[in-house]
């Protein structure tokens, strides 16, 4: 099911295409079993959500402003700096 996952944000884009899916199931599952087995940390709803995010956050294509058709204003830049909402 990932790799469906996976293969549907590449082909919208959302996804740079260069990474490898492996890679990056790697990236998301080995923080979480490293928690569980080596009691590291616990592995809430929110943990489990933030690794996600922290891992896709280097996953996505970046995109410039202005090719983005956008006008870089005070309260564009106040949003951009935002963590993207997944």
């Amino acid at each position: 099911m990932a790799r469906v996952m996976w293969r549907r944000g590449v082909d919208r884009g959302e996804i740079r295409r260069e990474i490898d899916g492996d890679i990056v199931l790697d990236l998301i599952y080995g923080p979480m079993i490293f928690r569980l087995l080596a009691g590291h940390g616990s592995l809430s709803e929110r943990e489990s959500e933030a690794i996600v995010r922290t891992a896709f956050g280097g996953l996505r294509p970046c995109v410039s402003p202005v090719r983005a058709g956008k006008k870089i204003t005070p309260a564009f830049l106040k949003t951009a700096a935002k963590p993207h909402e997944s």
